[in-house]
């Protein structure tokens, strides 16, 4: 693997862990109407709704990352 001992970790952190992939799927299945929400409500701060959607672009990422990895494997 070219990214050393700590990419390695890393990337079967990612594969093999449930619970970050049940982590990464819930960030990313979160709705434009719940965004909606959280902006309406004086509980959240606009910084916080754009820190969720920073974390859900980089959760996407991840997961193309993690598919294009998946499909070098198989072919």
């Amino acid at each position: 693997m070219p990214y050393g001992k700590l990419g390695e970790i890393i990337h079967n952190v990612l594969f093999s862990d449930s619970s970050i992939h049940n982590a990464l799927f819930h960030i990313a299945c979160t709705t434009a109407h719940a965004l909606e929400k959280l902006h309406a409500s004086r509980i959240f701060d606009p910084m916080e709704i754009e820190g969720l959607q920073l974390a859900i672009g980089s959760v996407l990422d991840i997961l193309s990352e993690m598919t294009t990895k998946l499909s070098k494997n198989f072919m």
